[in-house]
Formats: C-alpha cells, sequence, structure tokens
C-alpha cells in the first residue's frame, strides 16, 4: 500500500491525501504533532493510520536507557489512549541513527524491554522504527511485534531486513505542502 509519514499536520488534507493515491498516514504520537482531529479527519476519508513515538533526539545510543524506554513507552501509550487508539495496535518507537549493536545494543535493548512493558500495560504491543540490524536484533528478541524499515539504505542490515519489514520507508518528498517520508505498507496488519 502506497503510504506516507509526516510530522507536519494532515487537518484539513485527508481528501487530498487520498486523492493523491495514499492509502495509510504514518503519524507522530505527540499532541503538538498529530490531534484528535487529524485522526478523526484521515479515517473520515478512509485512510489508515500507524503511530510512531519519537521525542527528544533517539539519534545516538546516549539516549536509550531503560528509565527513558518507560517514559517514553507510557507517554506513547497515554496519547494513544487520549486519541481512542485501540488495543493490541502497534506503537513504534524510533531508533532514528546507525546503531553499532556492539556499542549500542545493550542500551537500546534495556530501552526497548521497559518500552514494551510500558505499552503492554495499556494494551497496546510494542514495535520498532529503525535500521534492519536494529529491527532484526529486538523483532528476534521479541521486544517488538514488528520492523518499519528506516529509508535509510546505507545503515547495517538494510537489504536483510526489507523483506521481513511491516513498513518500508522509501525517500522524502513535499506532498501537499508537508515535509513527508514515502512509505510502502508491506503488512496492513500495522494499520488502525
Amino acid at each position: 500500500m502506497k503510504a506516507l509519514d509526516t510530522a507536519d499536520s494532515t487537518t484539513g488534507k485527508a481528501h487530498d491525501i487520498l486523492n493523491a493515491g495514499y492509502g495509510a498516514v504514518g503519524l507522530y504520537l505527540r499532541s503538538d504533532r498529530t490531534s484528535l482531529q487529524s485522526v478523526q479527519g484521515l479515517h473520515s476519508v478512509g485512510l489508515k493510520i500507524w503511530f510512531v513515538w519519537e521525542s527528544g533526539y533517539p539519534t545516538s545510543g546516549d539516549y536509550f536507557t531503560a528509565d527513558q524506554g518507560e517514559h517514553d513507552g507510557l507517554s506513547a501509550a497515554k496519547y494513544a489512549g487520549e486519541l481512542g487508539v485501540p488495543s493490541r495496535t502497534q506503537l513504534f518507537a524510533a531508533v532514528d541513527f546507525d546503531a553499532d549493536w556492539d556499542n549500542d545494543g545493550d542500551g537500546i535493548t534495556e530501552y526497548f524491554t521497559a518500552y514494551q512493558t510500558a505499552v503492554k500495560s495499556w494494551g497496546y504491543l510494542a514495535s520498532v522504527y529503525g535500521s534492519g540490524l536494529v529491527c532484526e536484533k529486538l523483532v528476534e528478541a521479541g521486544l517488538a511485534h514488528s520492523g518499519w524499515l528506516a529509508g535509510a539504505t546505507g545503515w547495517a542490515g538494510y537489504a536483510n531486513f526489507k523483506p521481513k519489514a511491516c513498513i518500508v520507508q522509501a525517500l522524502e518528498a513535499k506532498v501537499l505542502g508537508m515535509d513527508v517520508d514515502l512509505d510502502e505498507v508491506i503488512d496492513q496488519s500495522v494499520l488502525w
């Protein structure tokens, strides 16, 4: 399914997104990026949605601790609840850099252990956005339900994980005045 993800507001653009040929939109689980009105607008025209939590800077290994994972998981789940997101929906957390597993793997594992516990306490599923290597490691460890493959084709494990990804991110683009990343949704069960 042709899709896009964006940090920009989609309010008032649902019909145009649908008419441009997109079937789903990835949104940030943050009140400054996603409103109930935008969610309702997308659903009103038949667009599906998936959600990612990214707040702060998950762009280096220093970000990833158990405390941060618990905070992020509870924050993501609480806001998902406020938006009316049904239980069993996957809430993606971002590992937004080309992690070196030998150096960063322990912290990322601790983070996702806590993140998963936190979102599960609200009835949601933990999933991951990141490099192929990070997605592979976390899915194999049972710490992520599925992996959304970052569009950085040079990051570790890209080619290996691509056939297993639920969503594959592609190029950055400008669509309807919004800064977006283009995506292909492979497994539509990640959508709400």
